[in-house]
């Protein structure tokens, strides 16, 4: 009896110590992440989203961004023109979570978030609604957006 008492208190010492090994080891990951997902989507379904040269999706991709690396992200689709933008992280600067951009089509002037004009609220709730509207974006994207938006 006292043989099997001290083979059980020994399984779960060793258990105990497993368990706080494991939960040491995941505290200093994610204390110490060197990434973070970003997600990327666009007003075209079929564009193609790459980053850092690489295809990784159309219309919508979550992608790993690494610390101390810049990404650069390309948006292509045919007829469009070709949307190019770096995400930093590291040295105090922290990525989006999201990041949505609207494709403009060769020859038309930009009135988006990718010209260097800015934009008015009214201009940018009424780009919002219309994404909305187009079922683009989730009620809660646009709830939230539109919120950053008034209290600009």
């Amino acid at each position: 009896m006292k043989n099997t008492e001290t083979s059980n208190s020994s399984v779960k010492t060793k258990l105990i110590k497993s368990l706080w090994c494991l939960l040491l080891l995941f505290s200093f990951t994610t204390a110490f992440s060197n990434n973070q997902k970003v997600e990327i989507s666009c007003s075209e379904f079929d564009a193609q989203i790459y980053a850092n040269g690489e295809l990784m999706g159309t219309w919508k991709v979550t992608i790993i961004v690494k610390k101390n690396v810049t990404t650069v992200i390309t948006i292509k689709k045919a007829g469009f023109v070709t949307d190019v933008f770096s995400i930093l992280y590291g040295d105090g600067v922290s990525p989006e979570k999201k990041y949505y951009r609207i494709l403009v089509k060769e020859g038309q002037t930009s009135n988006n978030q990718n010209s260097s004009a800015p934009k008015s609220k009214e201009d940018k709730l009424t780009e919002l609604k219309q994404l909305y509207d187009k079922k683009l974006i989730t009620q809660v994207e646009y709830e939230e957006s539109k919120k950053k938006i008034i209290n600009e």
